[in-house]
């Protein structure tokens, strides 16, 4: 644990958010299968299966965002991407009830909620990393996960109050875990605005192969066209042949 890394403003918001968006999303997840197996009398492989076109987007936008020809600033993807999570749950909060709607609420909602939710987590790695040195990207992309963990389980154990506690029949107890996880969207939205790093730097294409420039220095001589001078014979009388 490097606690130390907290001195750091931007990876303590990047932190804070990362809590606050683990609490949402692990709330959410479990909600999910709950509502539509007690109030739609959905099996559980109905429920597992509703909830997979919003995981597959996740996944697709993740893996998007790093393909754009765009660096996009954690600062954008934190806040634009909890802001649509939270927009999703307030619909599901407002509209749910016991008659099934997946074709025209859960799954265009479940469709907004992933491009979210993929949003807010590459933004929040992106701030982490990017708001410490080099050598502690690994020990700051962990804490950051770690925290979104220990959101998660207060997210399930505030799910699991809500809907003990809260009156009501139908989808009333599992509207009002919906609001809980809108508002804990928005304060990671909040935190998301509060960040201040620099977007990764894309990387630079490496220019075509190509033909090496040789100075004059490194290319060998020409062979001299001229013929080699030939050495006539000596006569009797040349210096040379003197002892």
């Amino acid at each position: 644990m490097r606690l130390d890394l907290f001195r750091s403003r931007p990876f303590a918001v990047a932190s804070g958010a990362s809590l606050a968006y683990g609490a949402a999303l692990f709330a959410t997840m479990l909600l999910g299968v709950l509502f539509m197996t007690d109030a739609w009398n959905y099996s559980a492989l109905e429920a597992g299966l509703a909830m997979s076109p919003a995981a597959l987007v996740t996944a697709a936008v993740g893996i998007g965002i790093g393909r754009l020809p765009v660096a996009i600033a954690p600062r954008t993807m934190v806040a634009g991407g909890s802001a649509l999570v939270a927009a999703s749950t307030a619909v599901l909060a407002l509209l749910i009830d016991t008659e099934p709607r997946f074709w025209t609420l859960w799954l265009p909602t479940g469709t907004v909620m992933g491009i979210g939710v993929g949003m807010a987590t590459v933004g929040i790695s992106s701030a982490a990393a990017l708001s410490v040195v080099p050598r502690h990207f690994a020990a700051a992309t962990g804490m950051v996960m770690a925290a979104r963990q220990v959101g998660g389980g207060l997210g399930i154990a505030a799910t699991a109050v809500i809907v003990a506690e809260v009156s009501g029949t139908g989808a009333q107890p599992y509207a009002a875990v919906y609001w809980f996880a809108t508002a804990v969207n928005l304060a990671a939205a909040v935190g998301g605005l509060a960040l201040r790093v620099a977007p990764p730097p894309l990387p630079r294409p490496r220019p075509p192969p190509g033909p090496s420039k040789e100075t004059d220095d490194d290319l060998p001589a020409a062979p001299d066209p001229r013929p080699a001078p030939t050495r006539r014979p000596c006569r009797s009388h040349c210096p040379c042949r003197l002892p």
